[in-house]
């Protein structure tokens, strides 16, 4: 589930550590 939120915000260009936290 995390990885597809990752996915959808490095597509749209977020900050990859970021999204990686998010995860």
């Amino acid at each position: 589930m995390g990885q597809i939120y990752v996915q959808a915000h490095v597509q749209r260009g977020q900050s990859g550590a970021m999204a990686m936290g998010d995860a």
